[in-house]
């Protein structure tokens, strides 16, 4: 992560010396994979996921993403559009397709989402693993997830316009190279703007397996809350500075 803030905070900590929450210098916490400044606004994109047809048609990418949302909104320094403004957009009308017809909300882009709720960064995710029981542990219970995570930077003069413009070109000419070697497509230029940072996060639950003799097993539903619960608070963490942790927590820590 490198910006010019983070570079002179840095610089400050060193010539005054001064130890605080925000200096790196001298501070354990973790640093976010890209800085976002306090009067900056974030909208967290319905999450990805591969047994869905769209990411605003899979449950555990929406509770993903509302999770993270109220991480974010309840940690995070900036400003952070409520998971509401985003779940309103799937009942929004759109003019322009007829008289009552709905927004097809599996069209929008990250920058049109950004756009629609005021964001000037929009968080995408990606959900590599949703498992809530070992496969090679049939009587042992432990779910485990991992996400890939990326930040979207929305285009906003025209150095920026143009760099995004010519991102998007590079990834229609991949776009196409797919299409005609018949691979699937991703799906995922980022038109109007650009992916500026990323990063994995994988979250287990509970902390150890569920086996000792006697004892009822895991229920799953709790499983998943719990599953989703330490995903999107790591998936969040990536966001803003935050000690490091020392064991998971449960689903209703």
């Amino acid at each position: 992560m490198s910006s010019p803030r983070h570079a002179l905070r840095l610089i400050a900590c060193a010539l005054f010396l001064v130890p605080s929450a925000g200096c790196a210098l001298f501070s354990d916490d973790i640093e976010p994979i890209w800085e976002i400044d306090d009067d900056e606004f974030v909208v967290v994109h319905p999450f990805y996921d591969a047994e869905a047809d769209s990411a605003w048609g899979s449950r555990d990418g929406h509770e993903l993403a509302a999770q993270t949302t109220e991480e974010l909104a309840t940690h995070a320094d900036y400003n952070v559009v409520p998971y509401e403004e985003v779940l309103a957009l799937m009942v929004a009308s759109d003019p322009k397709r007829g008289p009552g017809a709905a927004l097809d909300v599996r069209e929008l882009t990250p920058r049109q989402l950004a756009d629609l709720t005021g964001a000037d960064y929009v968080i995408l995710a990606d959900v590599l693993e949703l498992q809530l029981r070992d496969p090679k542990a049939v009587a042992l219970v432990q779910a485990r997830g991992t996400l890939e995570v990326k930040v979207f930077k929305v285009a906003r003069d025209r150095e920026e316009e143009q760099q995004a413009e010519e991102l998007g070109e590079r990834e229609r000419r991949i776009e196409q190279a797919r299409h005609d070697l018949g691979l699937t497509p991703k799906n995922r230029s980022p038109h109007g703007g650009r992916l500026v940072a990323g990063g994995r996060v994988t979250a287990i639950y509970p902390d150890t397996y569920i086996d000792s003799p006697g004892v009822p097993s895991l229920d799953p539903l709790l499983a998943r809350r719990g599953l989703i619960q330490n995903l999107a608070r790591k998936a969040a963490q990536l966001l803003y500075p935050h000690e490091p942790e020392q064991t998971s927590r449960g689903a209703g820590s």
